[in-house]
């Protein structure tokens, strides 16, 4: 929710994308949560953090929760470049290619030098491709809290309530992407352990 809701700062969204050019995987403001200088953040959303990390129990709320941040800004990322496609901003190509060097030493140097070019041509189209992003991601988000029961939450649960707001809203258009985003998470398939030691006390 912090993702989506900075994203409503107009001087935020310009500043990501100048700095960016729209490839959303380079260290920026969006992917920092909760940050303590310009260098420290509580977690990044762009984390490669799986859930079955923890299937032996956890210590860190902050740490527990990066497998679900993880896969919903990996999700955000997707959706973004699905709709920089629809509107003929970056081909298919540079879509797949974005895929298949995700987490590689490749990445930076070759789709960086890509997304400039596209970024380049028009950056109003990025602007309002990212806009419809928050949008998107948003109202799933709203959607899917909305069907959870609070009590004795998992993982597991908010993954589907997700995928029904997906059929709901848009027929299952970003089903695949979901999916694979939560999976590559362990989320669905990996129990999460109990916790291993107590609860921080509150500071009066």
């Amino acid at each position: 929710m912090a993702l989506v809701s900075s994203l409503h700062f107009n001087s935020l969204v310009d500043e990501l994308l100048i700095r960016t050019r729209g490839n959303l995987y380079t260290f920026n403001v969006l992917d920092r949560l909760a940050e303590l200088s310009p260098i420290r953040q509580i977690r990044i959303s762009a984390n490669d953090v799986r859930l079955s990390q923890f299937a032996r129990g956890w210590s860190e709320e902050h740490d527990l929760s990066q497998p679900l941040t993880g896969a919903f800004f990996d999700i955000f990322v997707d959706i973004f470049h699905e709709k920089l496609r629809e509107h003929g901003l970056i081909t298919r190509e540079v879509e797949d290619l974005s895929d298949r060097l995700l987490a590689t030493p490749d990445y930076a140097p070759v789709m960086q030098a890509l997304f400039d070019k596209a970024f380049n041509r028009n950056p109003h189209g990025f602007k309002e491709a990212l806009l419809l992003t928050r949008d998107t991601l948003g109202t799933y988000l709203a959607d899917t809290w909305l069907r959870l029961d609070p009590d004795y939450l998992q993982y597991a649960a908010v993954a589907e309530a997700f995928e029904v707001v997906d059929r709901e809203i848009n027929g299952g258009k970003y089903l695949r992407l979901i999916r694979g985003n939560f999976a590559m998470r362990d989320i669905g398939y990996v129990r999460v352990g109990p916790q291993l030691t107590p609860p921080a006390k509150a500071v009066t």
